[in-house]
């Protein structure tokens, strides 16, 4: 089990600050800048979470923040790498027994890396500087593991019509990443693999155009080619309502995953 410390977690509007705590940053800034006055309760946070949970085996890793260098959430903040340091030092005193986790989204299309990158436009430049694998990548020690977010195929509404934009390099990307990370001594995992769709939010196919059982099956056979043995999938909540509502194709989806030749 991996848990997540911090102020953003998985699952839309990912930032989780109470509100005597709301800090007045702009959209598009650092939340986690020394004006928004969150570092001492984040630090606390992460110190308390990982002491009320770091005697339970099932816990494989802490990660910190989630996709804390990326834009999301409905005020497109960011958590600069100044506190995502001290966080990360902050787990490591706390508990230095387990890895630590970063991980990030990226490498899905020019369009959609730009508005997630804190960087803009100079994020096509393709420096370490201006990439979040990059920038995540250094802030871990040896042995600590770079988490990548795979989405294949993401549906949106433009113009009043459902639209499909797709990744065409997450498989190079997750290649490349892994491979870089290995020569500083460091893992690579696949934390968010897409295996649920992604569909727009009106006018939805079925069955869905974003992503299918036979999906899922391709992606993870493909990163496990590419050298990855740890591929945790995101969606599997939409598998379980799926089988409710009678349709068990994305549960029988498991039985390909344990054995690929089946």
């Amino acid at each position: 089990m991996v848990v997540t410390v911090g102020m953003k977690a998985q699952g839309w509007p990912e930032f989780a600050i109470p509100e005597r705590l709301s800090p007045a940053t702009p959209p598009g800034d650092d939340v986690g800048a020394p004006e928004a006055g969150l570092r001492g309760p984040v630090l606390d946070l992460v110190e308390a979470t990982i002491e009320r949970y770091r005697g339970r085996p099932v816990v494989t890793a802490w990660q910190v923040e989630n996709e804390p260098l990326n834009r999301s959430g409905p005020r497109r903040w960011w958590i600069g790498p100044d506190l995502v340091r001290a966080e990360i030092a902050t787990a490591r005193r706390t508990d230095p027994t387990r890895p630590l986790i970063l991980n990030v989204f990226a490498a899905f299309n020019r369009r959609l890396d730009v508005a997630a990158s804190r960087h803009g436009i100079r994020r096509l430049l393709g420096l370490d500087a201006h990439q979040p694998e990059g920038e995540a990548l250094a802030l871990l020690n040896p042995g600590d593991v770079l988490g990548l977010d795979v989405y294949r195929r993401i549906g949106h509404v433009r113009g009043g019509r459902r639209r499909y934009v797709a990744s065409s390099r997450w498989a190079a990307n997750a290649a490349r990443w892994r491979e870089r990370a290995a020569a500083q001594g460091k893992h690579t995992w696949i934390v968010e693999a897409q295996a649920e769709p992604w569909e727009p939010s009106e006018g939805r196919a079925d069955p869905p155009e974003s992503c299918r059982p036979e999906h899922v099956v391709e992606t993870v056979t493909t990163l496990r080619r590419a050298g990855y043995d740890t591929v945790l999938l995101w969606g599997v909540e939409h598998w379980l309502a799926r089988e409710v509502a009678g349709d068990e194709s994305w549960l029988r989806t498991l039985d390909q995953l344990r054995d690929p030749a089946g």
